[in-house]
């Protein structure tokens, strides 16, 4: 589980969407079965949920009050 908040930490400080990383870490261990990367991120559920996440922050993103909103719930959940 040592991936999971090099991750995090390396999707925020690159400026990428923290849910995007899991998919693609997910998506790589699940597809390309790549070694480092823990099993639970290429679960099914885990995936679906992380594309979901991915999505609503895409388009919350461009809503003004949503969007604060969302960061501000975000800056209690990511840590």
């Amino acid at each position: 589980m040592e991936v999971l908040p090099l991750a995090f930490t390396g999707g925020w400080a690159s400026g990428i969407n923290a849910y995007l990383v899991v998919l693609l870490l997910g998506v790589a261990e699940k597809v390309f079965h790549v070694s480092g990367v823990p099993d639970a991120l290429g679960r099914t559920d885990v995936l679906v949920g992380a594309a979901i996440l991915f999505l609503l922050e895409t388009f919350a993103d461009k809503i003004p009050y949503v969007d604060s909103f969302w960061d501000a719930a975000h800056t209690v959940i990511r840590p």
